[in-house]
């Protein structure tokens, strides 16, 4: 097969992707929803030492863990999947 040439090559790489840090999840009902006001708490299913998810174009490739660098939140990737598997989750 025949390689493509080096400037769709650099087109592909320049492609922008979403990437996204989900610290975790949790159900709550409808009632819950419109009981939410600015000083409600919300429990999520992740303790605070458990890895937090990193998702492109919401299809998780790696997990991390949270920092701050310069006041700003930051992930330390700890796994993450190979670049062909990578791929093929960014395909769907």
């Amino acid at each position: 097969m025949e390689e493509p040439p080096d400037d769709v090559l650099l087109a592909l790489l320049n492609i922008p992707l979403d990437i996204s840090v989900e610290v975790g999840s949790r159900r709550i009902t409808l009632e819950e929803l419109f009981s939410l006001k600015p000083s409600s708490i919300i429990v999520l299913d992740k303790m605070l030492s458990d890895p937090v998810d990193i998702k492109v174009n919401g299809r998780k490739i790696a997990e991390g863990e949270l920092v701050v660098v310069n006041d700003r939140f930051g992930v330390k990737i700890t796994k993450i999947v190979s670049p062909d598997e990578r791929i093929k989750k960014i395909k769907g």
